[in-house]
This record gives C-alpha cells, structure tokens and sequence, in this order.
C-alpha cells in the first residue's frame, strides 16, 4: 500500500454530520435485529 493510499484512507473521516443527519439515522432504528440472534442461532 502506497503513501496516497493511506492519505485516501484517512480521508475517508473528513466530514462532519448535522443534526438533521444525526436526526435522520436515528429515525431508521426499529428497535430490531437485522441478523440472527446469537444466543439462538444455529451456527452449523
């Protein structure tokens, strides 16, 4: 991995999220899971 690379990388935690964003994403909680349970799942 090159020198750029790891630039784009880092870059990729430059922006900044509004409260109307914030607001946004915590309308989307159902209060569900969207994978199985791990205590009741089988792993087989």
């Amino acid at each position: 991995v090159g020198a750029q690379r790891i630039q784009e990388n880092i870059a990729l935690f430059d922006f900044e999220l509004s409260d109307s964003d914030m607001q946004a994403i915590a309308g989307m909680d159902r209060g569900q899971r969207i994978g199985a349970d791990p205590e009741t799942a089988s792993f087989k």
